[in-house]
């Protein structure tokens, strides 16, 4: 219940139904649990989950504007960078029980809490389904940077530059907002030799939020023909910029935080300013926390 009343009366974002199913499986996994009212050392818009055995946190996103009916997504975070690793709670919980089905390990009550809502998977369904795991997590769950990443290489081992650039694009479309795809599809357009796409796929890359980037934005940079190294200088002139909309300038702090690999705890008090100042009192109070 903690989760679920963190997520409705702090987040201010419609619980996902399978919680419950979220939590049993991290708490059965090789995963520390969290107070989700945590903040110290989370990023601002991060309700965190659990703790994983390299020290990242997973957490759901809680986006400042999301569109409507917009699931939270679940991340990883490692320092002041986010990934995405599922696009909901659902996705997540999906992929895991079929992982684990994969892996031959009995599901029992996790079945249970994760169809109670209504059904998303049985034992058995992904042998049913006669998919490889990897092709089944594509066409039934969805995925995410990783698989690309590792798709396009498999294009690039084998000689196909076409289908890893093609591969490329799609992991653009799948995940607008992000900047790491737009990173993916300037390094290989870069390894196929294209380097003016690579370094306009590269600035890109940096238009997005610096910290979806999911790495140290300095290799980008480079590839982005930037002659000096990425500072959260000119991010924080842009935040300071009174002409500017209040939610612009918290974005600009962010991304100023992001590219200094700095402190999320240090910028809580300016950026739920500028939330609120921009009219954006549920997220202001959510980064207060």
């Amino acid at each position: 219940m903690l989760l679920h009343d963190t997520l409705r009366d702090l987040a201010r974002v419609e619980p996902p139904a399978r919680l419950a199913a979220l939590e049993l499986l991290l708490a059965g996994g090789s995963h520390d649990l969290l107070d989700p009212r945590q903040s110290a050392g989370v990023h601002p818009l991060v309700v965190p989950l659990a703790r994983d055995s390299q020290g990242h946190i997973l957490g759901l996103l809680r986006w400042p504007t999301a569109p409507e009916g917009m699931h939270p997504p679940v991340v990883r975070q490692a320092g002041p960078q986010l990934s995405l690793v599922a696009r909901s709670v659902d996705a997540w919980v999906h992929a895991e029980l079929a992982h684990r089905d994969a892996r031959g390990e009995a599901l029992g009550g996790l079945l249970t809490a994760a169809n109670d809502p209504g059904h998303l998977y049985a034992a058995g369904q992904l042998a049913a389904s006669r998919l490889p795991l990897n092709a089944y997590l594509l066409l039934k769950v969805g995925v995410t940077f990783d698989f690309f990443e590792e798709l396009i290489e498999a294009h690039l081992e084998k000689g196909d530059e076409k289908a890893a650039l093609v591969t490329a694009d799609r992991a653009c479309r799948e995940a607008p907002g992000w900047a790491r795809p737009q990173a993916i599809r300037a390094r290989t357009y870069e390894r196929v030799g294209r380097l003016e796409e690579a370094r306009d796929g590269a600035r890109v890359a940096l238009l997005e939020p610096i910290w979806t980037l999911g790495e140290d934005p300095q290799g980008v940079a480079v590839l982005a023909g930037w002659t000096e190294p990425v500072t959260g200088a000119p991010f924080r002139r842009l935040a300071e910029d009174a002409s500017k909309p209040p939610a612009d300038r918290a974005a600009h702090l962010m991304d100023a935080v992001a590219a200094d690999g700095g402190d999320w705890d240090a910028a809580r008090a300016e950026l739920g300013a500028l939330y609120r100042e921009a009219g954006l009192d549920d997220i202001a109070a959510f980064v207060d926390r």
